[in-house]
């Protein structure tokens, strides 16, 4: 199965980089694609579309027109973990 989120918040490879990790941690998902240029967060495997729904609006990354300012803040804290986990991964 392969599942395609259009989600709010998606802004550099930080943001890919936390959520590929946090996605790639649920049972039942298999990989990870986050394409920057529309949006998308692409998974595939057997999870649920619901758990990776709520794991992703914890992070800050809710479904498209589902954003608050709240959320919003969430994203930042996320991006700025993913760039300092990639960062690091690099050294």
């Amino acid at each position: 199965m392969v599942l395609t989120l259009h989600v709010e918040n998606l802004k550099c490879r930080g943001c890919a980089a936390s959520i590929q990790k946090a996605l790639s941690a649920l049972p039942g998902v298999d990989s990870v694609e986050v394409v920057l240029e529309d949006d998308t967060v692409k998974v595939w495997g057997s999870a649920d579309e619901n758990l990776i729904k709520e794991k992703l609006t914890k992070l800050g990354y809710p479904p498209a027109g589902e954003n608050s300012l709240g959320r919003k803040a969430l994203s930042f804290v996320s991006c700025l973990l993913g760039r300092w986990e990639a960062k690091k991964d690099s050294r």
